[in-house]
Formats: structure tokens, sequence, C-alpha cells
């Protein structure tokens, strides 16, 4: 019996599909395995449930964050007033980050290569029609209503957001940093990275409870302030905004990296951290900061008001002070226009410099502290 050799099958090369990325995606999510996205991927889930990447799953929830109701009411009462109420509604988006992400991102989307670098400008590039379809689609929270998937962390999150930005307005005021408006945008975004832990962890409810510095991170060792950089890359923003916001727990010294960080530390401070004096010393010398200016910032950030005698120099121009004596006495940007025969636009880029000067989020805050230090009796 003879032997007959079996036929091979000719060779046939494997085909690799490459396997599509988010178009924005920015190299740090394209580490092998053991980096951030495969240190997420890895984590034990519940039996049944599809392994897939948290990291990306939690970067699409944080894209979803609600506004609070007050804010979103806010911006469509400015734009009922008028699309050129351009203060009050810079004002509404920039104290709320649910509507901050989505005007950013659709600012971005209609810019195309033109950098957007900070929330005013990016309500500056889009008009009435986009703002209007913005507050008509985004969730709200409402803070008496039933919790949602995030909990009240909203709330919590702006709380402290919003305290950060007040430091900040306050040092880049003593500090002549032309940045301004860009780091009051980092101020909003700057704690993004831990929401994406929080939901990553399945405790969307809780991106604050415990997290100190050293446990802020997941297996990979990267920490929240590095992941919140890499979401404000993949929605487009520039270098100015991510790089502070990556940084910020660092004991860099350039300047927005050190304001920004100084801004944290203090408000931090002001809801009971515990923040070690020493520590804020150190973060006032980085960021060029003396030990007066330091605690004029933690006064005021407690809502102290303390007058000198002689009173404290008003900041504001005349202009802007009859602006907001309008707004003291109850009327609409129109009404002050009127009585000043000038255009409402005018009222509002008067209004959003008294807002950034004396470091307040909206009208009555603003006309508090204006009471209180007695620049509108005159």
């Amino acid at each position: 019996m003879s032997f007959v050799p079996r036929r091979r099958a000719p060779y046939a090369p494997k085909v690799l599909v490459p396997i599509p990325r988010t178009p924005a995606l920015p190299p740090l999510l394209r580490i092998p395995a053991r980096g951030v996205a495969g240190a997420v991927a890895r984590r034990a889930v519940a039996p049944g449930v599809p392994r897939e990447n948290r990291l990306l799953r939690s970067f699409r929830a944080v894209e979803a964050f609600p506004a609070l109701r007050e804010s979103r009411d806010a911006v469509v009462a400015g734009l009922d007033a008028g699309a050129d109420d351009a203060g009050a509604i810079v004002a509404g988006v920039v104290s709320d980050v649910g509507l901050a992400i989505r005007v950013l991102r659709e600012a971005v989307r209609v810019a195309g290569a033109e950098p957007v670098a900070s929330v005013a400008a990016a309500v500056d590039r889009l008009d009435a029609g986009a703002l209007r379809t913005i507050c008509a689609t985004v969730p709200i929270y409402d803070v008496l209503g039933p919790p949602g998937h995030w909990h009240d962390a909203p709330y919590r999150y702006l709380r402290h957001a919003v305290g950060v930005q007040r430091a900040v307005r306050h040092l880049t005021a003593t500090t002549a940093q032309p940045d301004r408006e860009v780091l009051v945008t980092a101020a909003l975004l700057h704690d993004v990275g831990k929401l994406v832990l929080a939901d990553a962890d399945g405790r969307p409810g809780e991106p604050f409870a415990g997290r100190r510095a050293a446990q802020a991170r997941h297996p990979s060792g990267v920490d929240d302030a590095a992941i919140g950089a890499v979401l404000l890359r993949r929605w487009g923003l520039p270098r100015a905004i991510w790089e502070p916001v990556e940084r910020h727990g660092s004991d860099d010294t350039e300047p927005r990296v050190a304001i920004l960080r100084l801004a944290d530390l203090v408000a931090r401070h002001d809801r009971g951290d515990g923040v070690a004096r020493a520590t804020l010393l150190r973060a006032a010398g980085s960021a060029g900061v003396g030990e007066d200016v330091l605690r004029t910032l933690l006064y005021d950030q407690a809502g102290i008001v303390v007058v000198p005698p002689g009173g404290t120099p008003c900041p504001l121009t005349p202009a802007e002070l009859e602006a907001l004596r309008g707004l003291s006495r109850g009327l609409r940007y129109k009404e002050i226009a009127e009585e000043l025969g000038v255009q409402p636009t005018t009222i509002g880029s008067h209004l959003h410099k008294v807002y950034v000067k004396t470091g307040t989020a909206d009208r009555a805050q603003a006309v508090l502290l204006a009471t209180e230090r007695g620049w509108l009796e005159h």
C-alpha cells in the first residue's frame, strides 16, 4: 500500500480588521492594556455584564451631565430679554457645568479649527437659536426633585466649582493675570475627572466622598486631574484650559496652574476640608501671592465683608455703576438701556464686566456686594 501525502491548503495571511477609534481620542487613551483605559476596562464587573471600556463609558456619562434648573432658567431669561443680553447669558452658562459642557462642545463644532478658549468666547460663537436648543435638550437637575443617575452630585460639584471660580476671579484681579476668562472656565471644569472616576466606580453620587489626593486614582496610577484633562482634550478644548486642569494638583509655578491650584485649595479650605496653613502658604508662594492678599482672599471666600476706614475703593467705571444701579432697582436690561440712552448690548457688556471685577456669579450677588460696600450710595 503506497503512502499518499496530504495536500496542504495554500497559505492565507490573516487579515487584521482595524478597530475604529473615537475621532478626537487623545493619545493617552491609546495606551496598551496596562495603561489608563486598560486598567479601567479590566475592573471586575457584575456577572452577565459585558466587559467594556469603563473610562469611555464614564466619559459619555459626564458629557450628559445635567444642568441645574435655576441655571437653565437664568439663561432662558437672558435670551428672552434679547439675544444681545450677553452678560446674563454668559453668567448663567459659566456657573453651571452641564450647560458649559454643551455650549463649549457646540462652539468647538461650529468654530472648526479656531480654538474656543472660554465660556464667554463659546457663547459669542453661538446664536440665540443654538443656545435655546441647548437649554431645551440638556438634562435638568432639580434640587427638590427625585434623584437621577448622579444623585445630588450636580449641586455639590457646582458649589465647589463656583467657589474655585470666585477665588480665581479675586486672584486674577490681584495679580493682573490676562487669562481671566480662560481660568474661570478651567475652574468650572477642574474636577470633571472626579466625576469620571466616580461613575467608573459605580458611585456617581459620590464624586467627593473620601476622595483625597492619594485615593483619587484608578489602578493605573493616573489621578483624576489627568483624566479630566483627557476629557477636555477629547472635547477639542485648547491647551490653555486643559493644562491647568491636568497640573493643578502639583506645585507647578506656571502662573495659570499656580492660580488654579491656590483657588482650589482656598475653596476646599472654605468648605472645611482641613487644608493646612503651610499648604496654603506654599501654594500662595508658587502663585506669587503674598500673605496679605491670601488673608483677604480667605475672608472674601467666606463671605466676610471687611470695610476699612474710608470704605473699599470701587473698581467699577461710572457707566458700570449706573448699569448696576438699574439692576438694584429691579429694571430689565432694555429698561436700563432706555434710561441711559444706550443699546441693550452695551448694558450687557457693562454688567458682564461688573461680574468679572467683583468676582460675583449673577446680578443678585453683584448688587448685594455693591450695597454692602457702599458703592451704590453716591
